[in-house]
């Protein structure tokens, strides 16, 4: 463990996605004040509901990453130890950041593409703006699917405990800024990476516009398997929400929680 990080920084490289994290939000939202792209305002609630599902993601992820991290060694006690584990750290990170966004793309897409997951990401689709703070409106199930998606492979293949921090430290700080409403021009890395420019067209309540740029960091995916989509940087979408207006808890974690398993009822009328 440490690798270029505890050797440069004297840092656990456990603890690099969490400072990585941090760090990226603690830039975008100065940004978004001072340099804001839309400046929708706040719903009536919002704020301490982003705040509650805020603190929901950060424990279902822990306790995913934990878990996930005990199973694969119960399956695999070599994990870490075999030659993935011994290529150099950037050969391995970028193995390991390749591997994680097929995984986070497959476990994107699939929560569009089939009705029932669609009922738990909803929950993170139903804000009516796109703000860093609503990046972590995430329904357990869809946090534990694509978690498992996105971590278990590499730990199954024993990638080092540094190449994963690596990745989830480029994650943490993308994931940020990627809903950060901010008006940044970003270019030729559209074609690279999940910028803000890209997705605000995946929170379209238009399903041509938003079933489509998927990748959490990279587009490589979106490309290679054609859901790959950007207009003109200067271009916005109409409106962001569920699709077709659907009715939804918007503003009621609870409610949000328990809509799939009572979708009729728990969607009908809500706000």
């Amino acid at each position: 463990m440490g690798g270029w990080w505890s050797l440069g920084l004297g840092l656990d490289a456990e603890l690099l996605p969490l400072l990585a994290t941090v760090l990226g939000f603690a830039l975008v939202l100065p940004l978004e004040r001072w340099a804001p792209r839309v400046a929708r305002a706040p719903e009536p609630g919002e704020t301490w509901v982003d705040a509650l599902w805020f603190s929901s993601s950060a424990t279902v992820d822990a306790l995913a990453g934990a878990g996930l991290a005990g199973l694969a060694v119960a399956v695999a006690p070599s994990a870490g130890a075999g030659p993935l584990g011994a290529l150099p750290l950037p050969v391995a990170a970028l193995l390991a950041l390749l591997l994680w966004s097929l995984g986070d793309y497959w476990a994107h897409r699939l929560a569009h593409e089939v009705p029932w997951l669609w009922r738990f990401h909803a929950v993170h689709h139903a804000p009516r703006r796109m703000v860093a703070t609503n990046n972590p409106r995430l329904h357990p199930a869809d946090l534990l699917l694509k978690r498992t998606a996105q971590l278990l492979p590499l730990l199954l293949l024993g990638f080092s405990g540094d190449a994963m921090a690596l990745v989830g430290a480029l994650a943490g700080l993308q994931v940020a800024f990627q809903h950060g409403d901010v008006d940044i021009r970003h270019g030729a890395w559209n074609l690279v990476f999940a910028t803000n420019s890209v997705h605000r067209w995946h929170h379209s309540d238009q399903p041509h516009e938003a079933n489509a740029n998927y990748g959490a960091v990279l587009v490589l995916w979106d490309q290679v398997f054609g859901t790959f989509r950007v207009p003109p940087e200067e271009e916005e979408p109409e409106r962001m929400g569920l699709f077709d207006g659907l009715p939804y808890p918007v503003q009621q974690p609870l409610r949000a929680l328990a809509a799939p398993w009572c979708w009729a009822r728990c969607t009908a009328g809500s706000s």
